[in-house]
């Protein structure tokens, strides 16, 4: 910022919150997070960021938060140590593990980890979980014809078009080569059959860079308790299989589903 002194620093309206996220968030009363570390009954990793306010795109450095207690009344001295390189290093670890890296869809290894926690919520909770498995009609065609860097271009693209239509809680993977797999807690078959018809579209709809009249067809199915959700995603894949079978830029569910519970849709 330019500034020489705390005085030149209060006299422009600032605070330390301008500067100080933790979880994102600005840190308003830093006496009070200083208290939170000494404080912390499970001696837990504390970690602040801190960013540019005239950049607020640039990469924020990352310390880790220690507090001593020093003489005369609640007097605490916040120690930051600058960890940012360790945890960049530790993210891009993290996201070379559950990421695919052309299209930042998480990757087969986390879609089982997903897989396995929703079902398990689906079966404690007796809420619906569905999936939607879809994929690129004719995607050796188009890189044939155009090449395979524009066929990466429509993988990158279609996964950012699918994932502008999700909600927080639903997840896409790349389930391999032009096949992708979204996730969807509490919805039913209906409602997934719903939510595919929206991505069929918007994907119908989209002007692929290098690759005009891209298209994907789509399957759907819920999870029904007590199966592996491995058989899930297999009913979908029939279903995926037969929107092929039946032209192709097409929605088709499950065989033999479910009766629509209450659970959300």
């Amino acid at each position: 910022m330019g500034l020489t002194s705390f005085h030149e620093f209060q006299a422009t309206g600032l605070t330390l919150g301008t500067f100080f996220r933790v979880d994102d968030t600005p840190l308003a009363d830093p006496a009070r997070f200083a208290r939170d570390v000494l404080d912390d009954p499970l001696d837990r990793e504390h970690i602040v960021s801190l960013v540019h306010p005239r950049y607020p795109g640039r990469p924020a450095h990352v310390f880790q938060a220690a507090a001593a207690r020093l003489p005369g009344p609640d007097r605490i001295m916040l120690t930051l140590t600058d960890i940012t390189e360790l945890e960049y290093e530790k993210r891009d670890l993290i996201d070379l593990a559950t990421v695919d890296p052309l299209t930042r869809a998480f990757n087969r290894r986390k879609l089982a980890d997903i897989l396995a926690e929703e079902t398990a919520r689906a079966r404690r909770y007796a809420t619906p979980l569905s999936v939607v498995l879809f994929d690129i009609d004719h995607f050796k065609r188009v890189n044939d014809t155009y090449g395979h860097d524009v066929g990466d271009v429509v993988l990158t693209e279609m996964a950012r078009v699918v994932m502008g239509l999700l909600r927080e809680c639903d997840r896409l993977a790349r389930w391999g080569g032009e096949e992708f797999l979204v996730v969807a807690p509490g919805v039913g078959v209906e409602g997934a059959v719903d939510l595919a018809e929206r991505l069929r579209g918007a994907v119908a709809g989209f002007a692929f860079p290098g690759a005009p009249g891209v298209t994907s067809s789509f399957g759907a199915a819920q999870y029904r308790p007590g199966e592996p959700a491995e058989a899930m995603v297999k009913r979908a894949d029939a279903a995926l299989y037969r929107a092929k079978e039946g032209g192709r830029n097409r929605v088709e569910r499950e065989a033999d589903a479910p009766p629509k519970n209450g659970g959300a849709n």
